[in-house]
């Protein structure tokens, strides 16, 4: 049984949300309220899957519904429903995203939720939504999963994923990112949400050299195929503030006979200090032939300070700007921004978190380089990988 909650104030609309609905599947129960401040009973009382949400309520509005939504032991999905402007919407949708609520669509009344409904019931939304569904489960049992991780032996557990990402001047798939993976016994595999918290720096740090290895060890192998491709990784600051590891690395790429070039070491922008180890280091990458990505670039307002001290040479978009991109005036000039900075510098831009042609389309006329998210693929693992890439030959 599908659990669907419709929160409006206006009687006639809140009826023909019911009425509509009733028409998509036997299997679907409607509880109908007009004001948020009712609704929080039957949240705790009944596992709701879905929620349409009107915005403008005198008795518990919107945002009053969504600021009490992560209190519940279980998640949601929402349609938000209202006449307010795009502006206002887009706020809504941001305040959403800082709640870790998922917004699956917003509608201008009296449009009717109906399709929205209907696809997320077929599981025709999005793999992002698909991929958090499957791993409610994992989360109810962090509490399990945080002795495995501290005694874990990391290397044993890994594995490396890979996102692929496609240029969109010759529309092919030149790089990945690779992404950690732990393999639980009872669980499957934990993503880095579910475990980067519990490990040790000594096991961030094996983690970290493990990732580096497997990915390397793939790039190799593709390289003997005639596959040419860059790999991205994700450096922590515990190891970008190792003075060896300028060195390690480079042995380590030596002894797969990979380019530097084609290594590239991303550092989210908050993990980024203004000390002399770090600079020395990262300056020394770059010397030896590395490439540099700042991800998340735009976060943080010391960001063109860190950009012009730290010699980066790719920025990388966070998904947060990305998402409701062709909706929302104030993403779009900020990603157009970020992508005029690229040109002007001449380095990459890549945009993370594409899902749509429409997206792809609009970042190829803005001129962003390169772009990774569920529309090319999710991550993957290296058998697949191989196959996604006989795709794009």
């Amino acid at each position: 049984m599908i659990n669907i909650l419709i929160i409006e104030d206006d009687e006639f609309i809140r009826k023909t949300y019911v009425e509509s609905l009733k028409e998509v599947s036997p299997n679907i129960k409607i509880f109908d309220i007009s004001n948020g401040n009712q609704s929080l009973e039957i949240l705790k009382q009944n596992k709701i899957d879905y929620i349409i949400l009107d915005i403008m309520m005198e008795k518990g509005d919107g945002v009053f519904v969504l600021r009490n939504l992560p209190t519940l032991d279980y998640k949601l999905e929402v349609i938000l429903c209202s006449s307010i402007d795009h502006d206002m919407f887009n706020s809504v949708n941001n305040l959403a995203e800082m709640y870790d609520v998922k917004i699956i669509g917003m509608l201008t009344k009296p449009k009717l939720p109906t399709s929205i409904i209907i696809n997320a019931i077929n599981g025709k939304m999005s793999n992002k939504a698909l991929d958090n569904a499957s791993n409610n489960q994992v989360k109810s049992h962090l509490h399990d999963i945080g002795p495995f991780v501290k005694n874990a032996e990391i290397s044993e557990h890994l594995v490396v994923f890979y996102q692929p990402q496609k240029c969109l001047k010759n529309m092919q798939i030149v790089g990945v990112e690779a992404l950690a993976r732990l393999t639980h016994p009872e669980y499957g595999l934990l993503l880095p949400y579910q475990f980067l918290d519990f490990l040790s720096k000594e096991q961030m740090k094996e983690l970290t050299h493990a990732v580096i290895e497997q990915a390397m060890r793939k790039v190799s192998s593709l390289m003997l195929r005639g596959i040419n491709i860059t790999c991205s990784i994700n450096i922590p600051t515990i190891i970008m503030e190792d003075i060896s590891f300028p060195d390690n690395i480079d042995e380590m790429t030596k002894s797969y006979n990979i380019p530097n070039s084609n290594v590239i070491l991303e550092m989210l922008e908050d993990e980024i200090v203004d000390n002399k180890l770090l600079l020395d280091v990262c300056t020394r990458l770059r010397m030896k032939g590395f490439n540099l990505s700042i991800d998340d670039f735009g976060e943080n307002q010391s960001s063109f300070e860190r950009f012009k001290l730290f010699p980066f040479n790719e920025i990388k978009i966070d998904r947060k700007f990305i998402n409701n991109l062709l909706n929302d005036n104030k993403k779009l000039a900020i990603v157009n921004s970020l992508v005029k900075i690229g040109k002007e510098l001449n380095i990459p831009v890549v945009a993370e978190g594409v899902e749509s042609l429409d997206v792809q389309s609009k970042l190829k006329d803005l001129g962003c380089d390169l772009i990774q998210g569920y529309l090319i693929s999710t991550p993957i693992n290296g058998i697949d990988l191989d196959r996604k890439l006989l795709e794009y030959k």
